[in-house]
């Protein structure tokens, strides 16, 4: 005979059975119409429903034999509870585990065992449900099967016997808990007759106190709603003046300096139309002068010594090469000269109000043309590179001059930021700055500025819009260009100016227009929108700009 060996998890499971507290307990019907359903489906004249205790295997129901319980050394079950299926021996004598075993060679003589082991939700083998016969045999496929089935059944019964008393525990539990709330609440109803005579006196003196106190509550809200409507209407005074304070202090600043230019610009218009006037008659002298020369050496080709020797001193077939280019290139220069005076008078207009129906790419090109010096390289910086990306815009009814001016704000920034971060050992990769113009949906457009300088931090981001804002040294940024133009933009034009920007990869802002604004906001007088777009001609001067 070979006794089983505990499971590895022994303490554990006597844990478990015990929490059933099941073991020598009465015979119950659930349990032996189970039991009397498995012998009589495997056609056994025994069946148990055994549980394994520490030294014991005690039977809960029994059909076929006498027995309570058996040593557990001797128990077939005990080693059923080993294995997670169930367990047959067909013949026991033939079994080396059993073949000794007092039950097999004496009565009762088992031969035939089938056992399916109890296991609980959490994996503790109890013990089995099993069927002995006196002969070798085995069971069909049908007869394991319900033999199983019953052992979940055998399962369920324990786990619902569990339940049940746990449920009886709580319930008793609930029932002391409310014998005790019976008792203490004749003791509080005895306290409450002797409080609420108490509380009935000070009552009476909160009343009064209650009414007091209302009547100064009322008072005071009244005070802080009049508070509240001054303080108000001081914040709005405050926001006008500050709004008022902005554009006086830029048109101040640069109003003048606005009109000079455009003066200068009107002053030099006069000698270049002239030299532009005359520099085709110039080029058309210098044309036939050559010719006359060409006809002359082809006529003479062997004219005197001296005057062999003034063409060698003065290299008249380079001149000849030379001088056609030279005029070329004034003419260039002079037609430069008047696009740049184009471009101030553009900037420097007294019609600032008036807005009509405009070709954006131009508007961008002549801002561009002020500010391309700035884009040359510099002692502390290489020459700054322009991608420009343009898609075919429909016309959009604005005021280019005051478009231009936020434009100049938003290239000039970015100029800027890239000159400080150069200074600074904060970029070394070659700058860049993209402008790009988008068509968006219904009939809106998009003019992105975007730079590789060292961008905004997240910090500040949230104030770069608001007036006197600067990050700049004293003396380098008023903190208005930024304010202005997101006015102009999305006041003046109902539109939209966004910034994005990364720490270390730079920052692009957004023009978002309507192409046709519903109506323009007189929101800005003539005065202050005409100091506004002074400023442009100071950032070709190098105003300092946001």
């Amino acid at each position: 005979m070979i006794p089983a060996p505990f499971p590895e998890n022994e303490e554990q499971r006597i844990a478990k059975l015990l929490s059933y507290n099941i073991l020598d307990t009465s015979a119950e019907t659930a349990y032996d119409d189970l039991t009397a359903i498995a012998a009589h489906i495997c056609q056994t004249p025994i069946a148990l429903v055994s549980l394994i205790d520490r030294d014991r295997q005690w039977f809960k129901s029994k059909v076929g034999i006498e027995a309570e319980q058996t040593p557990r050394n001797v128990a077939f079950c005990a080693h059923a509870i080993l294995q997670p299926e169930m367990l047959v021996v067909p013949d026991a004598s033939e079994d080396e585990r059993f073949s000794d075993n007092p039950l097999v060679a004496s009565d009762p003589n088992i031969r035939f065992y089938a056992g399916t082991p109890l296991t609980t939700p959490d994996g503790y083998a109890l013990g089995t449900l099993c069927v002995i016969d006196y002969q070798p045999r085995y069971l069909t496929p049908e007869q394991y099967s319900a033999l199983q089935a019953l052992g979940r059944q055998l399962i369920s019964q324990l786990e619902l016997r569990l339940k049940l008393v746990e449920l009886n525990h709580e319930m008793e539990q609930r029932q002391q808990a409310q014998n005790q709330l019976l008792e203490l609440n004749q003791v509080l109803e005895q306290r409450v007759i002797v409080r609420t005579a108490e509380l009935q006196a000070i009552n009476a003196q909160l009343r009064l106190e209650i009414a007091v106190r209302q009547q100064t509550e009322r008072s005071l809200q009244q005070s802080q709603r009049e508070l509240k409507a001054q303080t108000q209407q001081l914040q709005i005074a405050l926001d006008q003046l500050k709004q008022t304070q902005t554009h006086l202090v830029q048109s101040e600043k640069i109003s003048a300096l606005g009109l000079l230019v455009a003066g200068i610009a009107h002053e030099i218009n006069n000698p270049v139309n002239f030299i532009s006037g005359n520099i085709d008659y110039g080029i058309n002298y210098v044309d036939d002068l050559l010719n006359l020369i060409r006809l002359y050496q082809a006529e003479y080709p062997h004219p005197p010594a001296a005057i062999e020797e003034a063409i060698d001193e003065m290299e008249l077939d380079h001149l000849a090469e030379d001088l056609p280019k030279l005029m070329a290139s004034m003419k260039i220069g002079t037609q430069r000269i008047r696009e740049i005076i184009t471009s101030l008078k553009n900037f420097s207009r007294g019609d600032s109000q008036k807005q009509k129906l405009t070709n954006l790419q131009e508007g961008i090109q002549g801002a561009l043309m002020i500010l391309r010096h700035r884009l040359k390289a510099q002692p502390n910086r290489p020459e700054i590179e322009l991608q420009q990306f343009y898609e075919d815009l429909p016309p959009v009814m604005c005021n280019i001059g005051q478009l231009n001016q936020v434009l100049m704000n938003l290239i000039a920034n970015a100029v800027d930021a890239l000159d400080e971060a150069y200074v600074n050992g904060e970029l070394t990769a070659p700058p860049i700055i993209t402008l790009q113009a988008t068509r968006l949906e219904s009939d809106w457009v998009s003019i992105v500025v975007k730079d590789n300088g060292p961008g905004i931090e997240p910090n500040i981001q949230p104030h770069i819009f608001e007036s006197f804002f600067t990050t700049k040294a004293v003396g380098k940024g008023t903190g208005l260009g930024l304010s202005i133009s997101h006015q102009i933009v999305t006041q003046t034009h109902q539109g939209r100016l966004i910034c994005y920007s990364t720490l270390g990869e730079g920052s692009e802002f957004h023009i978002e227009l309507p192409c046709q604004p519903q109506a323009v906001p007189k929101n800005l007088s003539e005065q202050e929108t005409r100091g506004q777009l002074t400023a442009l001609p100071a950032k070709l001067l190098n105003y300092p700009a946001q």
